[in-house]
């Protein structure tokens, strides 16, 4: 009997932890113009890094010229600043629990820049989260788009699957 109570128990207590860990990735919308308007396919993506090489990103759709609208929520595991990074070779904006952390349109990018901001989140908060992306004819071989975070008690990386939370049923 007393087993049973332990185990009982620990499953209570466990099964908050499972919870956090069913991220699922991030509700993609891929458009085939640069300005966000006609979409061609709905996903849902596991993390923001792709790098095309030219190649379409979704079929029918063109590998120089298209959008991407990646939004949902994230889940930070600590309770203080977290830098988001989106490392990028076209435009790109990062709003984070309604925040503008990057916002830049560069039609023609000469090489792939990054760029950043900060915000402040609550562990086991999840925020929303939207990444506009476009590429409006970039170098081919360097057309990339790739969002990473970072923060006192995390080192740099791509935001994992588990913290992203596409709503998708």
């Amino acid at each position: 009997r007393f087993s049973f109570v332990l185990f009982t128990l620990l499953l209570a207590i466990a099964k908050p932890s499972f919870a956090q860990f069913n991220g699922d990735g991030l509700k993609g919308i891929y458009y085939i113009n640069t300005n966000l308007t006609s979409p061609a396919v709905t996903v849902v993506d596991p993390v923001v890094s792709y790098r095309w090489n030219g190649c379409p990103p979704q079929p029918g759709m063109s590998g120089t010229s298209f959008s991407v609208r990646w939004t949902g929520q994230v889940e930070p595991s600590y309770s203080e600043p977290y830098t988001f990074i989106a490392d990028i070779n076209g435009g790109v904006s990062v709003i984070v629990n309604g925040q503008v952390l990057v916002s830049q349109r560069i039609d023609y990018p000469p090489l792939i820049q990054g760029f950043s901001g900060v915000v402040t989140l609550t562990a086991g908060v999840k925020v929303p989260i939207e990444v506009d992306y476009f590429t409006n004819g970039a170098s081919p071989v360097s057309d990339l788009v790739q969002l990473v975070w970072q923060s006192p008690s995390q080192g740099l990386g791509y935001i994992p699957r588990e913290d992203l939370f596409s709503g998708a049923a």
